[in-house]
């Protein structure tokens, strides 16, 4: 996943103690990690971990939930991007919701 291969890189980057066998969830409750980041960045990490292992392990996950990790995944690389790249760009992009193709599909069937 994602962000468990980001925490992976952090955790090497900043060379930050770790157990070699340590999970992801072990990773991002570390007080050593969570002095580093944000509230609102491991906020987004849990919940692409909780709903991403809902989803391997076919629990419900709905549409409207999958969207907003993506949007969540947008802003965690937003802010890697803008951490680490030594470049800000005050009017990064908005992140924008995928189109369903579906929708357009019947959309342009009704033209």
């Amino acid at each position: 996943c994602f962000a468990e291969q980001l925490v992976g890189i952090l955790y090497r980057e900043l060379n930050l103690p770790c157990e070699k066998n340590a999970t992801f969830f072990e990773k991002l409750s570390a007080p050593c990690f969570g002095e580093l980041m944000s509230a609102d960045i491991l906020a987004k990490l849990h919940a692409i971990r909780i709903k991403g292992n809902d989803a391997a392990h076919n629990r419900n996950v709905d549409k409207g939930q999958c969207l907003q990790l993506v949007k969540e995944t947008y802003l965690i690389s937003q802010w890697i991007y803008k951490t680490y790249s030594g470049e800000f760009y005050s009017d990064y992009p908005d992140f924008v919701e995928p189109v369903d193709q579906q929708d357009s599909i019947l959309k342009l069937g009704n033209l």
